[in-house]
């Protein structure tokens, strides 16, 4: 039986403002020191999917519409953090604000050690942050920021972390 897992508690989400590695993807020597792991404070993630618009194709000698692949996109995706007091406490904030360009990296089944290493596998997702807006609610809840990100090139999945 194959091994399941739950993402919750496992999967990791770095900003890394730039990465040196070749590829597209992150080189454990020179892009951690300035990489930001914004995981703790995740309350919600949407989007990150890479899909395919398929194009119909339907002829008159057929009742079936048979379709060939077009353009490959990627939607856009949000991630909702919780708030902190202050800008100084807050991480997303502070590195992602309005405008700012990057990667979004994604390791799925975790990290083998306290920060990314070679070998950890990742997606990676090159952005740019569209919005920051602060969640405001009269509810019994923890206050809380939605970031908005545009996809801005194809990203890299099922990557590996490179030495």
């Amino acid at each position: 039986m194959a091994v399941r897992f739950m993402q919750k508690g496992t999967t990791k989400f770095y900003f890394y403002p730039a990465l040196t590695g070749a590829g597209g993807v992150p080189d454990a020597s020179t892009d951690n020191t300035a990489a930001e792991d914004v995981t703790g404070d995740i309350a919600e993630v949407s989007g990150f999917n890479f899909a395919n618009d398929p194009i119909e194709t339907p002829d008159m000698e057929n009742t079936f519409t048979p379709s060939i692949p077009g353009r490959d996109k990627a939607d856009n995706s949000s991630m909702t953090f919780y708030d902190r007091v202050g800008l100084a406490n807050n991480p997303a904030k502070a590195s992602m604000p309005k405008g700012t360009t990057g990667f979004m990296v994604i390791f799925p089944y975790g990290l083998a050690g306290a920060s990314p290493a070679a070998g950890d596998e990742c997606d990676v997702w090159p952005i740019q942050v569209a919005s920051v807006s602060r969640g405001y609610s009269a509810g019994n809840e923890a206050s809380k920021n939605v970031f908005m990100f545009t996809i801005t090139d194809v990203p890299v999945l099922d990557a590996v972390v490179i030495a």
